[in-house]
C-alpha cells in the first residue's frame, strides 16, 4: 500500500504527515549543507495521542523525496510491530 503524505515546509524543515492503520506517521526532513544529504527523523502518534520517535537507521538519504519515502516506510513497519 502506498502512503500519500500532506507536506508541509516551514523553516527549512518539511514535514510529510499521513495516517496507517489508525496510527500518524510524521518525517521531518531538512537539508543539510555539511553533509550534503537530507536527515531525516519519524514520529509515530498513536489514537491516544501517545507520540514515539522511531530509531531509524540509517537517518540520511540523497533526495527530500527519498527521505519522505523512507521515512514513511520505517514509520509503516513500526506501526506494523505494534
Amino acid at each position: 500500500m502506498t502512503l500519500i503524505p500532506q507536506i508541509q515546509t516551514q523553516d527549512g524543515r518539511t514535514t510529510a504527515t499521513t495516517t496507517f492503520n489508525n496510527h500518524t506517521i510524521e518525517v521531518v526532513a531538512g537539508y543539510d549543507i555539511n553533509e550534503d544529504r537530507f536527515p531525516f527523523h519519524v514520529y509515530v502518534t498513536d489514537f491516544a495521542k501517545k507520540r514515539k520517535k522511531i530509531d531509524c537507521s540509517p537517518s540520511f538519504a540523497q533526495s527530500l523525496k527519498q527521505a519522505i519515502e523512507d521515512g514513511l516506510e520505517f514509520g509503516k513497519v513500526a506501526v506494523e510491530s505494534i
